[in-house]
């Protein structure tokens, strides 16, 4: 169709880097570059399936551990097995790396990540009725983690480009500087802060950017984003104190009521997460559990090295 042909001859020109990677991973599965390139963009075009798609994400500027960002990725629960962390090492630094929460198959942040510089970026879906020819924003959140070593530096470079439309970011880096960001087709909506918590799931917020959300294909989707949003925001206004890790932990791991849950198994509406991360800006570091998060099952990414030095 005209838009993915667009979008392409776009990559080609404006984020040759990822659509290489693309290119890539299709020769190593053995199938058409088109075909999953096409494929990278189908969040985009549907208006999302209400049953599988969702996420719940917070960036934390202060806790014990220092920043955090926190995601609770709720997708499809044959995506479970896909799910991956990852390290890309640049070639030619070994100091510059990115460490990636992705699928087999997808290219860099399919999901979520941070640098070596303890920038760490997470997204989630929103349907956007307007789409144009612009960055994905699986491709946008690699850049960034590539090319910004900060929350300004990530903002800067995120308002100098068009977007495809649709989804959300949140970031947060080392010196503890927070944002959200809502992405459109021909606008983008920012919030920043110096402290305290961001936090987002999946519908617009900004009032610019909410006549263009889809329409839902189910009325329950949009009842399980305001509740995981609500259940979120009022777990950090209850404790303001210096939260920890595990802390946070325990909030992504919380059933409340259907549409309060943030850790979903799989009720029409409401998702299934497969997996939460926690992103620790100040060593770089990630403690993940790849299943539902109530399981417990921990472990804790000391990067570069990626290996699972500890449980939670």
């Amino acid at each position: 169709m005209a838009f993915l042909k667009a979008q392409w001859a776009f990559s080609e020109k404006h984020a040759a880097a990822h659509l290489d990677e693309v290119c890539g991973l299709a020769k190593g599965y053995d199938v058409s570059p088109r075909d999953l390139f096409a494929y990278l963009h189908l969040g985009a075009m549907e208006d999302g399936d209400p049953e599988k798609d969702g996420c719940s994400v917070a960036v934390i500027s202060d806790t014990k551990n220092g920043p955090l960002l926190a995601k609770n990725r709720d997708f499809g629960a044959e995506h479970q097995k896909l799910q991956r962390v990852v390290r890309h090492q640049d070639p030619l630094d070994k100091d510059l790396w990115c460490m990636f929460i992705t699928s087999l198959g997808s290219p860099g942040a399919y999901s979520s990540g941070i640098n070596s510089h303890g920038l760490a970026v997470a997204d989630t879906a929103v349907g956007c009725s307007k789409l144009g020819v612009g960055w994905l924003r699986y491709f946008l959140m690699t850049e960034i983690l590539w090319k910004a070593a900060s929350v300004d530096e990530a903002l800067d470079l995120i308002s100098s480009v068009p977007h495809v439309g649709g989804g959300a970011l949140v970031l947060v880096d080392k010196s503890g500087k927070i944002a959200s960001v809502e992405l459109g087709n021909e606008a983008i909506h920012i919030e920043r802060a110096d402290t305290g918590v961001l936090t987002h799931t999946n519908h617009y917020f900004s009032e610019s950017l909410i006549p263009f959300q889809c329409k839902e294909s189910e009325e329950a989707y949009f009842a399980s984003s305001v509740g995981r949003l609500g259940a979120m925001n009022h777990f950090f206004a209850q404790n303001q104190s210096p939260l920890a890790v595990a802390d946070v932990a325990d909030l992504m791991s919380s059933h409340g009521s259907r549409w309060q849950s943030l850790c979903c198994h799989g009720d029409i509406g409401d998702g299934y997460t497969i997996s939460s991360a926690i992103f620790s800006p100040a060593n770089a570091g990630l403690q993940f559990c790849a299943e539902k998060p109530c399981s417990g099952n921990w472990a804790v990414y000391n990067a570069p090295d990626l290996k699972a030095v500890d449980a939670l």
